[in-house]
């Protein structure tokens, strides 16, 4: 029975940490922007499927490069 008892212990212990590190990666892919990342290559991919990787890759970078300049335009108005 202690037996049973330490290995919950151990396990909850470890799950505990793990969730505390947890909370720190999911602090680090919200702060890398992450989502942004995968919406630009799912972009790319639709555009691949259609017109060809090349050009999806540059139509793709051209659209986040447009839409930063607006973000800075915009700001700078206001």
């Amino acid at each position: 029975m202690k037996q049973v008892k330490k290995a919950w212990l151990a396990f909850l212990s470890a799950l505990l940490f793990l969730a505390g590190k947890l909370k720190w990666v999911l602090a680090l892919l919200k702060f890398l922007k992450l989502s942004s990342l995968l919406s630009l290559f799912l972009s790319i991919g639709a555009y691949a499927l259609v017109y060809g990787w090349k050009f999806a890759v540059v139509l793709a970078l051209l659209t986040a490069y447009g839409q930063a300049i607006m973000g800075v335009y915009r700001s700078v108005l206001s």
